[in-house]
Formats: C-alpha cells, structure tokens, sequence
C-alpha cells in the first residue's frame, strides 16, 4: 500500500480491502548487521553514528509503507544486529510515529529500547523459567524489573533442518500454560534450494558451495517445514498438529470425544465435527456429529453414535484391530482452503492382546556348513541367517548407529560436551562395531523343539566397552521368531562423557529388491520419539521408491515411518514382520551411502533391501541450531530384550 502521510483523513475508499486470514504479523525492518560478528562487532552500522541516517531511513520506510495493514501487530528494529545507539533511535521514531504498535527486537537481551523481551532458540528449560519470571536477573536492577515486566516470545525456535523439528510438544505446551509466553516463530517456512538438472535425467536441488563460491552455508539454508518447490516436509505435518486451534480426545470407552476451542475469539461454528472407524485397513463406520458451536477458550464433551461403541465391541471379540479417527473440518469454503478441510484431528486405537510369540516346536539340523532351523538357514562360522524362507539374508545383527542427521552434526547448544553428537559418535567407535562369536548352542525347548542361540560380543578397536548380545531363535509351522538380548560391557565413557546410543534395534540386509512397503502403525511419513505428532496410526503402503522422495538434502534422514502401539505388522517383498512395537525404516540403499550422499541423485539403490527393525530410538532435536535432545528421549547405553517374527509368504519377492 503507497504510504500516507500523517496528516491524511483515511476514508474507506482509501483502502484496498483484503479478506481477512487471522494473521498476527511481526513486522521487521531489513537488517542485519551479524557479519560484524567476526570482527567483534567493530564498527557495527547499529552504533556507528555514521550509519544513523541510513538506519532511520529503514525503519520509516518500512513504517510507513505497512502503517495501515491491521494484521501487523508489531514493528521489529531487525534481526542479529548487535547493539548500539541507532537501534536506540530507530526505537525512539518508530514509537513517535505509531504509538499503537509494541517494538521488538531480540538483539539486545538488556531490552531497554523494546516493548518484550525477546530470545531465539531459549531451552524449553530456560522458557519455562522466564514463563515463570525467575529467569536469571540482569546486572541492572532497573533494567531487570522492566524486562521481567514484560511478555516474552522466541523470534526463532524449533529450527526445522533435516529430521527435525524435534521437542515442538514440550515448548507448546509451555506456551500454553504461562501467560507471559505469546509464542514463537519456526525458523524456517521455506527451504532454498535452487532446482539445477541431474546428470542422467530429472532434477535436483542445489544449496551452497554447489556454484562454485568461496563463502557459504552449505545445505544450511535447507531448513523450512516445506521444500523450495513450496510441498510440505514431516515437520510441517507435525508442527499443524502440535498448533491446532482445537484439541480434540476421544473417551476411553469410545462413546464420546473432548472438543477444546483454543482460538482467541472465533467459535465453532465454520467447522463440522466428523468420525471414522477403520479395522484390518478399510473403512467400517463413519458419519458426522453435531456439536453446537462451542465459544472460544470453552470446552464441551460430545457424544459420538451408539454404533461406534457396538462396532468396537464386535470388533474386539473377533481379535481384530480397530482405529478411531474424529475430526473437525471446514464446514464451508473459506478465502484460505476449501470445505472439507482437515483442522483438527484425534485418533483411539484398539487392539486385541498380542500373541504368546512363536513356540519353538522345530528341532536344529546341524550339516557340514550350515545349521538349519524351520525356514532359515544359518551359517556355522558366524551363527547368522544367509537364508530365511528361501530370501537371501546378507547380515542380520544388532545395530546402535545411524548415518547422522544435520541435528546430530550441529553443536548442542547448552550441552556438556561440546563436540556435535556424530563426533561423539565418531570417535567412540559406534560407527565400527564389530562382532565376535562366542558361542553356538542348541537348547532344548518345552514345546518339543529346539532354541538355537547365538552368543556374541561387539565392539571398537582401541575401545574397553562393549555389548553383549545373544540372538535367541525358535520356530515353528513357518514363522521364525527371533529374541535379542542385549547387554551393555564396560563403561561407555569416551572423553570423559558418557556416549549415548542413536538406536537400539536390527540391520537386516536381504540380497533382493523390494517393490512395495506395507505396515500398520504410525504414518505415512517419518517419526521419532520427539517428533512425529501429525503421523496417524492405520494401515498404509507405498512404492519403494517415493520413501526417499522430497529430500533436499539426503544425509540428513534415517527415513521411514515409525510402526507402534499397539501392533506391527509391515511387509518388504514377501517378508512378513510383527511382534513387539518397533519402528521400520526400509531402504534400497546402505547406512554407509547414506552417510556419504549429499544430493539426491547420490542415493542409488544396489539391488539390496536395507531393513532396521528399532526397539529404541534417540529422538533428533533441533541442534542443528538450537537446543539438543531433551533428556526423556536420549538413548543411554542400556539393557534390551525385544523379539520380532519373520515370516516368508509364497510369491515373487520383488512384489507385494
């Protein structure tokens, strides 16, 4: 809008109208200055006099080409330009000017010349205390008064490279329960990659020191919840999830569900309430319920048809599986989406009690090279699968390692070491563990068969710690299951800090190509411990070949979705897997080409299926630029015991 000087009479018809989409703009005057940094802020353009004249044109240029936009809720003095007079006076006009508007900005943590006290990529510790106002004081008494005084907001958090975000729950949560939290802002909506073609056909996307120039970032400004062709990216998909404006729970019974209107103003009344019953991976039941609007910051508990409890208790007798889904949608098209447009969602799943495990009813058979046990066939040098079900079975044993994300590459920031997670990784030796067989032994079983366990010891080279672990297989009728037991040796210090463990679980290498995924659990796209929260449970299945698609940057994803609660049941070919809740990545390509790709095309499947079936997994944070994981969802060497059942089903093993 042209700018309108201070002494005009605004009309109507002065106005170009624009529907209104709810947003609250903080609205910041391009500068930055954190160059400076380097030179320790010398003659940094914010205190330097002879840069006041240029500062304070900014700012009124930006005040008054945007004075009259009624989203814009704030003016911000600009972003990481250190301190100094100039910002001081930018202050002084832009509040001479417009002293309806609150000031901003997060470069001064004193906050003498701003009207909130702003920080990025504050703890979740750290914002629970200013939440409070028991943050640590300033040396000022009178600056700290004003600043404790004041709402608090995180201008960045939650930076949203590679896997992450991680630990968005935690942080909503805290602005949901201290008042002095307006918020904060993801850094970052949109990932910058520049599409160049791909030798061989296609395209990809290129980011810094890709053209050729002395000075970059590297994949560092690939970091926004949607791809640079604007598709959305998991965290995305979580972060709508963790930001809802209503928080819906169904009962446990299944006969109702909680409706929380957490907007500021609107009720309900734009949306429609509607529910799903899904079993063994199609639709059963599903309708719409109607919920009188409900105002804002109330809460209502709705009643959802008799049928829906009735289909649960049938379901249940038959040992099926049965997933709840309600959701509130637009109820008509709006300037922004269309009816029907998912707001808000909650699921309830039940499941009938998992099975006992697989009996061990068949016996080993012990030839000159080889033991046989149901449909597998191991081998005597290193008790390992080279076959199961006629599948050619290249390694199966424990892994703790993952190729490293970019949140595992950064520097913690507050952390106890210093060193970036893959370092610690690096030089513990969790990347080159290797195994040593201690023992083979066929023991007797109650069910009239055999166990065959396999004892082994893995470890580093130069390294005193390690784990033991014993592979426990039985079978019986075709299915073969197999426990792990896992014990840590050793202390695992590396240091003089206590190295954690990125997973706990399998890395089965099938000497064939898979087609197509199937799984039950949570999808469809990637999860971890402190992510994940817009992944759904139901049944899902995709071709192979899109899981990798979308992907800027591919070392930075252990890509798959997260199978749980309450049951698994994914297939790779004709390989049927279940038992204790375990997350699935499948891959065609190894944790080592993970490891050393940086572009898409570097991904090329060698005709395996890479197959990680995790007991535990480490959560990813957001360290690439901010705070790590938090310590509920860090993964310290510790004891296992888990079981999963393989099972080979008839039929091409390159298809489903």
């Amino acid at each position: 809008m042209p700018s309108v000087p201070r002494t005009t009479r605004l009309t109507p018809t002065s106005w170009r109208w624009q529907t209104s989409l709810g947003f609250y703009v903080v609205l910041e005057c391009d500068l930055e200055t954190h160059g400076f940094v380097g030179a320790a802020w010398a003659q940094n353009p914010s205190d330097d006099p002879q840069w006041e004249a240029a500062l304070l044109d900014r700012m009124q240029r930006t005040v008054e080409r945007d004075k009259n936009h009624a989203s814009v809720i704030m003016w911000s003095l600009g972003n990481e330009a250190g301190t100094g007079r100039n910002l001081a006076a930018m202050s002084r006009w832009a509040k001479d000017r417009d002293p309806s508007r609150p000031i901003h900005y997060e470069g001064d943590w004193s906050s003498p010349d701003v009207d909130v006290y702003s920080r990025m990529y504050a703890s979740q510790a750290e914002t629970e205390l200013i939440g409070q106002g028991i943050e640590p004081a300033l040396e000022e008494s009178a600056l700290d008064a004003r600043r404790r005084a004041m709402p608090f907001v995180l201008c960045e958090y939650v930076h949203a490279m590679g896997n992450g975000p991680g630990g968005m729950t935690e942080y909503q949560e805290l602005f949901e329960k201290y008042p002095r939290l307006m918020g904060g802002f993801v850094w970052e909506w949109l990932e910058h990659g520049i599409t160049v073609p791909t030798p061989g056909g296609g395209e990809h996307f290129a980011y810094g020191g890709d053209f050729g120039e002395e000075v970059h970032d590297g994949n560092f400004v690939t970091d926004g919840l949607v791809d640079a062709n604007r598709n959305p990216r998991p965290g995305l998909l979580d972060f709508k999830k963790v930001i809802a404006p209503l928080r819906l729970e169904v009962g446990p019974s299944w006969t109702n569900f909680t409706v929380r209107n957490g907007q500021d103003f609107a009720d309900t009344s734009a949306l429609s309430f509607r529910y799903k019953v899904e079993a063994d991976g199609g639709t059963r039941l599903e309708g719409t319920v109607s919920v009188p609007p409900l105002a804002a910051q109330s809460t209502a508990v709705v009643e959802l048809p008799a049928e829906v409890a009735d289909f649960l208790e049938r379901r249940l007798q038959d040992a099926h599986t049965a997933v709840l889904t309600v959701s509130a949608v637009l109820a008509s098209d709006t300037a922004w989406a269309a009816a029907g447009h998912e707001v808000a969602w909650a699921q309830a799943v039940r499941a009938a009690p998992p099975g006992a495990g697989v009996p061990a009813r068949d016996a080993v058979e012990v030839t000159d090279g080889e033991l046989r046990l149901g449909p597998a066939v191991f081998s005597r040098a290193t008790g390992m699968p080279t076959s199961i079900g006629g599948l050619s079975v290249e390694k199966c044993g424990l892994v703790l390692w993952w190729p490293p994300t970019d949140n595992d590459l950064g520097r913690e920031w507050g952390g106890e070491d210093a060193r970036p997670l893959a370092t610690q990784w690096k030089e513990a030796g969790l990347d080159r563990l290797h195994t040593r067989l201690l023992g083979i032994s066929a023991e007797a079983s109650p069910d009239g068969g055999e166990h065959l366990r396999v004892s082994t010891r893995m470890g580093a080279a130069d390294k005193q710690f390690g784990v033991l672990v014993d592979y426990l297989w039985t079978s019986d009728a075709g299915s073969l299951a197999l426990r792990t037991h896992v014990r840590p040796v050793g202390d695992w210090v590396n240091a003089g800090h206590e190295v954690e463990w990125a997973r706990i679980g399998l890395e089965l290498v099938l000497g064939a190509e898979t087609a197509a995924v199937r799984w039950f659990g949570h999808g469809p796209h990637q999860s971890y411990p402190d992510t994940g929260q817009g992944t759904r449970t139901g049944w899902f299945s995709s071709p192979f070949t899109t899981w990798m698609l979308g992907m800027s940057v591919p070392r930075s994803r252990e890509p798959g979705p997260a199978c749980g609660r309450p049951c698994c049941r994914p297939a790779a070919g004709s390989l049927h897997i279940s038992g204790e809740p375990f997350a699935l990545t499948v891959r065609p390509y190894s944790m080592g080409a993970l490891e050393a790709a940086t572009h898409r095309p570097d991904l090329v499947p060698d005709g395996r299926t890479y197959v990680y079936l995790d007991h535990a997994m480490r959560g990813v944070g957001t360290a690439a630029c901010g705070p790590g994981v938090l310590a509920p969802y860090r993964l310290k060497p510790r004891a296992a015991d888990f079981e999963v059942v393989l099972k080979v089903e008839d039929g091409d093993v390159r298809g489903m």
